[in-house]
């Protein structure tokens, strides 16, 4: 029997509990991190910085583009353009210019799920700003020993042509809507997020759901080729989420939270932990102590004319002995003793064989001699272990 095996495996809890008591440590915690669209493109490796395109209607995802547009002018390269995939990054575009060829927001700030600023889209019975959308998503980490703390976000939006939602968590059980209001501009609408919330502990995401306007077959920006509608489209984005302390993280390394909902998981995990490595220590000492059996008790009686089985092992408080004794004489008895020979338990025996449960044996942790006694003679004998 080998000891070494219930200590590995303690080792290896006592290093689980470390790893997690220690993940809340190296996390590069902030008070505020920047969530602008200009970031789009920087450390995209080791930070949480790029908006990623996490849905598309079908209007989008059927949607081309040939190229940028300048002053509304048509780009007219004939090879098509396709969105990127589903949980691609969106791409930072050239920027939108209005009617009168202005840069209505600063460069190097649109996003889009197209490599260029104008896409074409089949021709549409109703105008509408929410059939042809896309949803960009931001993530962020809060790293707290609290369960929860408040975050403040405040931002801006910019997108040709609508915001219809702006959602955190969203697809999650926690998804909460923020509200936001608008303030007339020039092409577009400027949406202004300044609002406080209370989140939980983890990753969360900031989820924007914006559209390109689709006018009725016959509007003012249809192309007459095949009649699709050219249009501008992008979204920039510029401001910030905040905390009062340093709990944000935007770090893909960071080794953070992530792993546990909220604290009290964490300190469950951790009971968990401890009643393991307790038991683990009962039982490394119970198997311990049977190693020494030899030098300690006397010698187990065997016997090719009884049987003696004892399930389970070890056990609590009760265990159940099956036995069988070939000749019997009508005269036995099961007996329960310690190593030192002090009579636990005794059951009558009448029946040369069957099953009896041994219950109610209290006291430490202990290796225990099974007996089956006849006629003052030991016919066989096994030991068992308890462990409280």
């Amino acid at each position: 029997m080998n000891v070494c095996m219930p200590s590995l495996f303690k080792k290896w809890l006592t290093t689980l509990t470390l790893f997690i008591a220690s993940i809340s440590v190296n996390a590069q915690a902030t008070n505020s991190i920047d969530i602008g669209s200009a970031l789009q493109n920087t450390d995209t490796a080791t930070t949480l910085n790029p908006w990623i395109v996490t849905n598309m209607t079908d209007h989008m995802k059927n949607a081309i583009c040939v190229g940028n547009s300048d002053a509304w002018n048509c780009p007219y390269n004939t090879t098509p353009i396709l969105p990127v995939a589903i949980g691609a990054n969106a791409i930072l575009i050239d920027p939108l210019i209005d009617g009168n060829g202005n840069y209505p927001w600063p460069a190097g700030s649109y996003l889009s799920c197209f490599n260029a600023n104008t896409i074409y889209t089949p021709p549409v019975t109703q105008s509408n700003s929410t059939a042809c959308a896309m949803t960009i998503s931001r993530r962020f980490i809060v790293n707290t020993a609290a369960n929860t703390e408040n975050i403040t976000f405040k931002f801006t939006i910019n997108v040709d042509n609508e915001v219809n939602a702006i959602v955190l968590d969203e697809g999650t059980a926690n998804a909460i809507n923020v509200p936001f209001t608008y303030s007339n501009v020039k092409v577009s609408q400027q949406v202004t997020i300044d609002t406080t919330i209370i989140l939980s502990n983890g990753m969360h995401t900031v989820d924007i759901t914006c559209a390109n306007g689709e006018m009725a077959t016959g509007g003012r920006y249809c192309y007459t080729m095949n009649n699709w509608q050219m249009n501008p489209f992008g979204i920039t984005i510029r401001g910030n989420i905040s905390s009062n302390a340093d709990i944000l993280v935007n770090s893909k390394s960071s080794p953070v939270t992530t792993c546990r909902p909220c604290q009290d998981s964490c300190n469950k995990f951790n009971t968990v932990v401890t009643n393991l490595e307790n038991r683990v220590t009962k039982l490394e000492n119970a198997l311990k102590a049977l190693l020494n059996i030899a030098a300690n008790c006397p010698p187990i009686v065997a016997s090719n004319t009884c049987t003696l089985d004892i399930s389970p092992v070890p056990f609590s408080n009760a265990t159940t002995v099956n036995y069988a004794i070939q000749n019997f004489s009508g005269n036995g008895i099961l007996q329960v003793t310690d190593l030192s020979g002090n009579l636990l338990k005794s059951y009558p025996i009448s029946q040369e064989n069957g099953q009896m449960a041994v219950t109610d044996i209290s006291g430490p942790d202990a290796v225990l001699i099974f007996s089956i006694v006849s006629n003052n003679k030991v016919l066989i004998s096994k030991k068992s272990i308890r462990i409280n």
